[in-house]
């Protein structure tokens, strides 16, 4: 193998996971999008309709999303560990194995209470909340 065949294999492994990377902040925002489409979608029925606390089933889908939003985010800090082992030559060429990639940022818990994800989620469980109580003290009026 030459040596322009080589760097040419570590650029490709370099874009693969730089793509990897990409697809997961994607699919991210998509899970983020999704979320906030049914909190619209439920706290909109829930006006029409005459039950309002059916808005609060709305909160379980939103902790499944944070648990799947923070799988991505996890994923997404592994392959950023792996881009920068590879840069630093010290991973096998084209090799997407994280599995061995373990460490403090990369842990499944602190994914789940990055500021990111914990902020985003906390607020849209509290805003359910809200609406739930808004809705009740408006019954009372």
């Amino acid at each position: 193998m030459s040596n322009d065949d080589f760097k040419e294999s570590e650029l490709k492994h370099i874009e693969m996971i730089e793509s990897v990377i990409v697809r997961m902040g994607q699919n991210s925002f998509a899970i983020k999008g999704w979320t906030m489409t049914l909190i619209v979608a439920i706290c909109g029925l829930s006006a029409v309709g005459s039950e309002k606390n059916f808005a609060i089933f709305a909160i379980i889908p939103i902790i499944v999303f944070w648990f799947l939003d923070s799988f991505y985010l996890q994923r997404e800090r592994k392959y950023r560990e792996l881009y920068n082992r590879a840069i630093q030559h010290e991973v096998p060429t084209l090799s997407l194995d994280v599995s061995s990639i373990h460490g403090d940022k990369t842990r499944y818990c602190k994914c789940i209470l990055s500021p990111t994800e914990s902020l985003f989620y906390c607020v849209c469980i509290a805003t359910i909340i809200a609406f739930i109580g808004l809705s009740e003290v408006q019954t009372l009026w």
